[in-house]
């Protein structure tokens, strides 16, 4: 998941990737299954989306994937890309 968080920041969507940043905190709210060594990998994209969107606007995007089932991240995860 923080893969593509990271993967949809570099690719111009800081929205949807502090989305997904919000959403890890519903599937893994203890830092339970992340491993260790993505934890400064998740605090550099978390730092590139309150960049590009203000402190407001990251903490509404992760507050929209906080709000999401389990069901609906991890259809976010799996979709295809935008292209466009």
């Amino acid at each position: 998941m923080v893969e593509r968080a990271d993967l949809e920041l570099a690719a111009g969507d800081p929205e949807v990737a502090g989305v997904l940043l919000g959403g890890l905190r519903v599937l893994d709210p203890e830092d339970t299954y992340l491993d260790w060594t993505y934890f400064p990998r998740r605090d550099r994209v978390l730092a590139g989306v309150t960049a590009a969107l203000g402190e407001q606007g990251a903490a509404s995007a992760m507050g929209r994937g906080a709000a999401l089932d389990p069901e609906a991240i991890l259809d976010l995860i799996t979709r295809e890309p935008d292209t466009e």
